[in-house]
């Protein structure tokens, strides 16, 4: 009993010993590990770390021989800045593929991060948003859409952001018939109560490629503050479909709530503008109506929870991205039993992630309407 009782502890000890070892800190408050092992615990040495918030410039950022580098949120204008991770000599996927600094992503100020060597490999795209002097913009929300995270980036004091992303095989077209090699198309938008403008003299504008490793791009954003609109009797909105050249795309179609559906016209003007009032529709100036484009592109917003002032002077801009792909709009509709009466009010499980902070499920509207996008 007792010789076994030895050989377990030897066993736990032999275990310990052979993860590789995370540095103990003197600050306890703001310096934080990021330790990095492959997928049988072995130390993974020369890893890059890439981040915001003034991490790009700091030096060193590559992991040590024992998987380890060390952080000091306390040199950066941020405590909780975003990290990625690069390792191209090796192909190495990285798993969770971007972490936020802080308690939640490293408890105990140790951030484990697992390479896996699976033919899938880890990139980033570098993003910076400039105002028209060259500026840095800070506070402006950029996306790619159908990324796993849902939800745009901010860009940090420097008008920077990061996307972590997988590195893309062959040449980049949104062209052909591969879907696998597509663009990542980096948008910007609009900050809440702002109306903005964007350019850039890139040759592949918003689009990123990978192929060759990380992509770097930027954007130049003319923005004006709008002032809320008073709510009058009726609302009147306007939805503008622009491609990423800045040209409008009128090869759309609108579905929507509240009888949109039933509106003469649902299509964008050669200027991508489409425009209906409330009145219209026989509702109040404040009843919310969804709308969803549907064609051949990537929208982004993929469909709109229209209110007064929920765009500025209820004019919002959605993103129409040519690569291959398309999307469609399901019409929901609900009705009592053995009856033609509309049920409002009853959930509906969205098909699909909807759109960064919208609930999983949508509440039929007064004809018993609820709308998706797939």
């Amino acid at each position: 009993m007792l010789g076994r009782l030895f050989t377990t502890i030897f066993l736990l000890l032999a275990a310990l010993l052979a993860r590789p070892a995370v540095p103990a800190f003197a600050d306890t408050s703001t310096t934080y590990a990021i330790s990095i092992v492959d997928q049988a615990n072995a130390a993974v040495s020369g890893v890059q770390v890439h981040g915001n918030f003034g991490v790009n410039a700091l030096p060193g950022r590559f992991s040590d021989a024992q998987g380890n580098w060390s952080l000091d949120v306390s040199d950066l204008p941020s405590t909780t800045p975003e990290l990625a991770f690069t390792h191209y000599g090796r192909g190495l996927r990285f798993s969770p593929a971007s972490i936020t600094v802080g308690p939640t992503a490293c408890p105990g100020r140790v951030c484990r991060i697992k390479a896996i060597s699976d033919g899938r490999v880890s990139a980033v795209v570098h993003w910076s948003v400039r105002d028209p002097r060259g500026r840095a913009y800070p506070g402006m929300p950029v996306i790619i859409p159908r990324l796993s995270t849902g939800c745009p980036k901010i860009s940090d004091h420097e008008g920077y952001v990061l996307f972590a992303v997988e590195k893309t095989a062959g040449t980049c077209s949104d062209s052909d018939a591969s879907l696998s090699n597509n663009f990542y198309s980096v948008l910007p938008l609009s900050p809440a109560g702002y109306s903005c403008s964007f350019t850039t003299p890139r040759s592949e504008k918003f689009k990123a490629c990978t192929s060759s490793g990380d992509a770097v791009g930027f954007v130049t954003a003319t923005c004006s503050y709008v002032a809320p609109r008073t709510i009058g009797t009726s609302t009147s909105y306007t939805v503008q479909v622009i491609l990423e050249d800045g040209r409008g795309a009128s090869a759309v179609t609108f579905y929507g709530t509240e009888n949109i559906g039933n509106l003469a016209n649902r299509y964008p003007d050669s200027t991508g503008r489409w425009s209906f009032s409330t009145n219209q529709l026989g509702l109040s100036a404040t009843t919310p109506v969804t709308v969803v484009p549907s064609g051949n592109f990537t929208f982004y917003p993929p469909s709109l929870t229209l209110t007064p002032n929920s765009c500025p002077n209820n004019t919002c801009q959605v993103w129409a991205v040519r690569n291959g792909t398309a999307q469609a709009a399901v019409v929901w509709k609900n009705v009592l039993a053995n009856s033609a009466l509309p049920l409002a009010g009853s959930l509906i499980a969205a098909p699909q992630l909807e759109s960064c902070g919208q609930a999983s499920e949508r509440s039929t509207d007064s004809t018993g309407t609820a709308v998706f996008w797939v």
